[in-house]
């Protein structure tokens, strides 16, 4: 099957920090998205940079970490209703392993600890470790 491809080269201003990177990024899959609605589908268009690989993650990591989070604490609630046979119980424990999360996301704050990928793994452990 042949194939047709082409290669276009943006620019953008010098990144400094690392909200213009997730900046950029943004931008980079706004302009693909822009790009590719203009083609009528025709094309697929994506999106390249050495920078993209690692941050990316910051555009999803958001709605991530409240899905693993509360999947976590679901499985805090049943686990414990399963081998307590209390929905009381399994409540309180649920609440208290939820309280840990959200002083862990108060430390992350006054330390200044971004939200990415490995804290997010660090947050779903603490729900389970305050079990």
């Amino acid at each position: 099957w042949p194939r047709e491809s082409s290669r276009h080269m943006t620019y953008h201003t010098p990144l400094v920090t690392q909200e213009d990177y997730i900046e950029a990024v943004a931008s980079a899959y706004r302009v693909a998205s822009d790009a590719e609605a203009s083609l009528g589908g025709l094309a697929e268009v994506g999106v390249y940079s050495p920078y993209v690989v690692f941050f990316e993650q910051y555009l999803t990591v958001l709605p991530k970490a409240a899905l693993a989070t509360l999947a976590a604490l679901a499985a805090v609630f049943l686990s414990v209703l399963t081998l307590l046979g209390s929905a009381r119980a399994a409540a309180i424990v649920c609440a208290v392993s939820g309280g840990s999360v959200v002083g862990v996301l108060g430390c992350m704050a006054v330390f200044g600890v971004r939200l990415n990928a490995l804290s997010l793994v660090n947050l779903v452990a603490t729900a389970g470790i305050s079990v």
